[in-house]
């Protein structure tokens, strides 16, 4: 059962996609050593794109409490996957915020930091705030 104010969202992989429930058509998947079409994705490039929109809502919704000009804004994630034998991997990311109508540095870092740490998705990852 879910709880007041939450959200459940559940997906099923299986051979070559993954199929998002209440989202049409599957996604056609592969693994990173095999990218020779852009018809598949791999699970990290899906993490890096969950990664992106996550920060970019949240950073909104932290913002929504000031007096901030967003328009232009983007975030940037980056995902990477590193095998280091044995079939063990890691993963890491790091994400770059563009807030650049947002004049005031001090106010660009604290609505980036804040987004990272609100983001449920976003924990351990690298932040860089791009731009003047």
């Amino acid at each position: 059962m879910t709880e007041p104010n939450s959200y459940r969202y559940s997906a099923t992989a299986e051979d070559t996609s993954v199929r998002i429930e209440g989202h049409s058509p599957d996604l056609r998947v592969t693994t990173p050593d095999n990218t020779s079409g852009f018809d598949a994705v791999t699970p990290e490039q899906l993490y890096a794109a969950a990664l992106a929109a996550c920060v970019y809502q949240t950073l909104i919704a932290t913002a929504s409490t000031g007096d901030h000009d967003l328009g232009e804004c983007a975030v940037d994630a980056r995902v990477q996957l590193t095998h280091r034998g044995n079939q063990e991997f890691t993963l890491s990311a790091e994400v770059d915020v563009r807030l650049p109508r947002v004049q005031d540095r001090y106010a660009r870092e604290t609505l980036a930091l804040r987004a990272v740490e609100r983001c449920p998705m976003a924990k351990s990852v690298e932040v860089r705030l791009v731009g003047p």
